[in-house]
């Protein structure tokens, strides 16, 4: 891979260029081996949630919307489990305790859902092998949604 890029930066020398990665720490990692092989100009790295944030900001502000990113959202998601656990609204998450990891894993699990288009009121609880864990994430979801757009976030 760092042969064909520094190929494309050695016959392109002047033309802006972007590399999508996954992050912006392999980007650079990337752009050190591609040093050792060739110049490097106008190479700018992105990745895809920084290309759609950049593209997205102009239609949030004209909706009076903020992004949250991720440390914002795992943020509320803790505070959405602890005050769900402390307020006996679960069913399924009962003996778990509400810590950052926990949180964490259900923060994931919630946005795959999201992100393959799954959102509290199309998901099916009987999907879940068990219901209960079902209509916990169901709540838990629809509890997120609700605290994004009370904070005029969204993600």
């Amino acid at each position: 891979m760092i042969n064909a890029l520094a190929n494309i930066c050695g016959e392109n020398k002047l033309l802006s260029k972007i590399l999508i990665v996954p992050s912006y720490t392999i980007g650079q990692n990337i752009i050190g081996k591609l040093l050792a092989a060739t110049p490097v100009f106008n190479l700018k790295v992105e990745t895809v949630q920084g290309i759609a944030v950049g593209l997205g900001m102009p239609l949030l502000a004209d909706n009076n919307l903020t992004f949250a990113d991720d440390n914002i959202t795992r943020q509320l998601m803790f505070e959405i489990i602890y005050n769900m656990r402390q307020n006996n609204k679960l069913e399924y998450f009962t003996d778990m305790q509400a810590t950052p990891s926990i949180s964490d894993s259900i923060w994931k699990a919630v946005m795959e859902l999201k992100f393959a288009g799954l959102y509290c009121d199309s998901l099916d609880e009987n999907s879940f092998v068990c219901t209960e864990k079902g209509r916990d994430i169901k709540k838990i979801i629809y509890e997120y949604d609700c605290l994004l757009k009370k904070q005029g976030l969204t993600d």
